[in-house]
């Protein structure tokens, strides 16, 4: 296996770190985020608020990295992410996500994932 390229770990690093901030730094400012079937959002800031609600939902995420796949347009990371529940239980599956780059930054951000099972508590 190829080591995974740092600025994926640190990508994901940010949101196990729940550091939005961080996140929203890959994003470029006109980002689409697409989280399995739910509606695209559109823009950093709108993202970081939806990250951020789903993170106030429940306990927290750990993404552990199989693979990655990059060309200059694209990256695609495969591995599977555990879920923790304010109720202390875990939900843990596969994920495949798709970075679609523009100027530098990332432009689409697609997540491949099932986690219906997941129970986040409204808040």
């Amino acid at each position: 296996l190829m080591p995974v390229p740092e600025g994926i770990t640190d990508l994901f690093q940010a949101l196990d770190n729940e550091d939005i901030e961080v996140f929203c730094g890959f994003l470029h400012e006109d980002c689409q985020f697409i989280f399995g079937n739910d509606p695209p959002v559109e823009g950093s800031s709108s993202i970081g608020e939806a990250i951020q609600s789903f993170y106030r939902a429940i306990e927290g995420t750990h993404h552990e990295i199989h693979e990655t796949f990059i060309t200059p347009e694209t990256a695609i990371v495969r591995g599977r992410v555990t879920y923790t529940e304010q109720n202390g239980s875990t939900l843990t599956v596969p994920f495949v996500n798709v970075l679609e780059f523009e100027a530098g930054r990332i432009g689409t951000y697609q997540i491949y994932v099932d986690n219906h099972e997941l129970t986040p508590s409204e808040s």
